[in-house]
C-alpha cells in the first residue's frame, strides 16, 4: 500500500530539479482524451482508497465483500487505472506505467501464495469465484497470472502506438 506513495516521493526530486519535464503544454487536460483520462485517474483513486480503507478495517480477516467481491486485489486494479489515466493525461511513456502494473501483478501473485497458506480452503473457494486483478473472468485454460500480464499489455498497447 505504501508503494504508490514511495513512487511519488521518488519522482518528486526529479520534477523539482527538472520542472521542464512537467510542462503544461504536454498535458492533455483540456481535450477529450484528457477529460477521459482524468476520469480514469479519479475512478482508480477512489477504488484504491475505498479498498484500502476496507482492508485496514478488516485487518486479519479474509475480506470477500464490496470491491473484494469484484476482484481479489482491488487496490492494484485502482493503481492500474491511475497509471493508465496518468499516462494518457501527461503523455507519459507507456512502458513506465506498464512496468509498474506488471510489478503489482507480481506482488499480487506473491500475496496469493500467502493467502492460500493462511486461509486454505476458504481462500481457494473465494479464488474460484472472484477474478484476480482485472474484473474479467480468466479463461479456464490460461493461468490467471499470465492472463493478467496479457491484459496489462493489451490495455497499454494503444498508448505505445499513439506516438507520444
Amino acid at each position: 500500500m505504501l508503494v504508490p506513495l514511495i513512487e511519488l516521493i521518488r519522482y518528486l526530486p526529479t520534477l523539482i530539479m527538472h520542472p521542464e519535464r512537467l510542462r503544461y503544454e504536454d498535458w492533455r487536460l483540456f481535450s477529450i482524451a484528457g477529460g477521459f483520462s482524468l476520469i480514469i485517474v479519479v475512478v482508480g483513486l477512489l477504488i484504491f482508497i475505498k479498498a484500502s480503507i476496507r482492508f485496514l478495517k478488516g485487518r486479519g480477516e479474509l475480506i470477500t465483500t464490496g470491491l473484494y467481491s469484484v476482484v481479489r486485489h482491488p487496490q492494484y486494479f485502482g493503481i492500474t487505472l491511475i497509471a493508465l489515466g496518468s499516462s494518457i493525461l501527461f503523455k507519459g511513456y507507456p512502458p513506465d506505467p506498464l512496468f509498474i502494473v506488471i510489478g503489482y501483478i507480481l506482488l499480487a501473485a506473491y500475496e496469493e501464495r500467502n493467502l492460500l497458506r493462511e486461509y486454505e480452503g476458504k481462500y481457494l473457494e473465494y479464488k474460484q469465484r472472484t477474478p484476480f486483478i482485472f474484473p474479467i473472468p480468466c479463461p479456464s485454460k490460461i493461468n490467471e497470472f499470465i492472463f493478467s500480464i496479457i491484459l496489462a499489455f493489451l490495455i497499454f498497447l494503444p498508448l505505445i502506438f499513439q506516438g507520444s
